[in-house]
């Protein structure tokens, strides 16, 4: 499956939200891209690719589903 990562932008704009609300810490706008999300306060996250998760997850003894849904959301689902 090919995801595409267009949710990028819908993704950083939920961050600032956040961030704008103070539930999190100022986003660096210097040291923010690329999939990854950096606070000033020293969160950060960042994205996957599905191929990436996979390799991450190879050696679990579980199956592994990735799932887009309505073109808003990836789920990368371990199931035991």
């Amino acid at each position: 499956m090919e995801i595409k990562f267009w949710i990028w932008d819908e993704r950083l704009k939920w961050f600032r939200l956040q961030a704008n609300e103070e539930l999190l810490g100022e986003i660096d706008e210097k040291k923010t891209g690329n999939g990854t999300i950096v606070c000033k306060d020293g969160f950060s996250t960042y994205t996957v690719s599905p191929d990436e998760f996979l390799s991450l997850t190879a050696d679990f003894k579980t199956k592994i589903n990735i799932t887009e849904v309505d073109k808003l959301s990836i789920f990368f689902e371990i199931n035991y």
